[in-house]
């Protein structure tokens, strides 16, 4: 009977595996790639700016509700946390395939008196489990720089693997994400 159970426990430890949700994307265009995860990181060669891609894991209640309260500050790395939002952030829903639903934040990081350091956020949701990609840039300007690389690296995100999703949650071509204008 024991070594049924282990068995049954095994077989469970694999099924709950096998659904688990990835994230798949194409990494953005003259950005390096760190060797240190999670996150995947990626910086800009050219200038400050950079990216990181968080792995799915489990959250309990409304991550939507919690996303919008705290901008799920407490899953970035430290080296990467905001500290000091300078103005409202701005929330909207994104599309991305193989997702349940989607949720980006665009705000600005007061950093000393300098220019503010600009952010854009998503969280992709798959049944109780969601993901972070996470851009950041020193200024307006690097923004600016940095933006088609971010937007190009966005059209490609998409889920594989999960829970079973509708023909709702699959959304438009890759044309219709950006990170941000």
């Amino acid at each position: 009977m024991r070594r049924w159970l282990i068995g049954l426990g095994v077989l469970l430890v694999a099924g709950s595996a096998a659904a688990q949700p990835a994230l798949r994307y194409e990494a953005p265009a003259n950005f390096y790639r760190s060797s240190l995860t999670p996150p995947e990181d990626y910086s800009a060669k050219e200038f400050n700016a950079g990216l990181q891609v968080y792995p799915f894991r489990p959250f309990r209640g409304s991550i939507e509700e919690t996303f919008r309260r705290t901008l799920l500050r407490d899953w970035i790395v430290p080296r990467f946390q905001e500290a000091n939002v300078a103005a409202p952030p701005e929330f909207s829903s994104v599309t991305i395939p193989g997702a349940q639903s989607a949720f980006s934040v665009r705000f600005a990081e007061r950093v000393g008196t300098g220019m503010p350091r600009q952010h854009m956020r998503m969280v992709i949701v798959v049944g109780n489990t969601a993901a972070i990609v996470d851009a950041s840039a020193s200024s307006m300007e690097v923004w600016q720089r940095a933006l088609p690389a971010f937007n190009a690296m966005a059209a490609t995100l998409n889920v594989a693997g999960g829970a079973p999703q509708s023909d709702a949650g699959k959304g438009p071509a890759p044309a219709g994400r950006a990170i941000a204008k």
